[in-house]
């Protein structure tokens, strides 16, 4: 999903109403989907009996620890203020109203 990013931040400069559109939802929904799924993937070797092949030791250190400590919960507010803009997104009739 990380790599569609700069084409759907394209859309959104080149027309901004494209941040109410059902495609920016679907988009910003399917991000979410895949932020738990990395999040689930990254805390799975907590579970009791699961045996992972790969240490995630390295995360704990500089400059790593950043992506958990501070990436992964910007992008988490990032996806919710961009729902939180979509669920106040202007209704055709507020927009009439507005128009001059």
């Amino acid at each position: 999903m990380a790599v569609t990013t700069p084409w759907s931040a394209a859309r959104v400069a080149a027309d901004d109403r494209f941040r109410f559109s059902k495609t920016f939802l679907v988009w910003n929904l399917l991000g979410i989907a895949d932020f738990v799924n990395a999040v689930f993937l990254g805390t799975l070797y907590l579970w009791p009996g699961f045996a992972p092949s790969i240490n995630t030791a390295l995360m704990q250190r500089l400059p790593f620890a950043l992506i958990p400590c501070f990436f992964v919960p910007l992008v988490a507010m990032a996806h919710i203020t961009l729902l939180e803009q979509w669920r106040e997104r202007p209704s055709r009739s507020k927009t009439r109203e507005l128009a001059p």
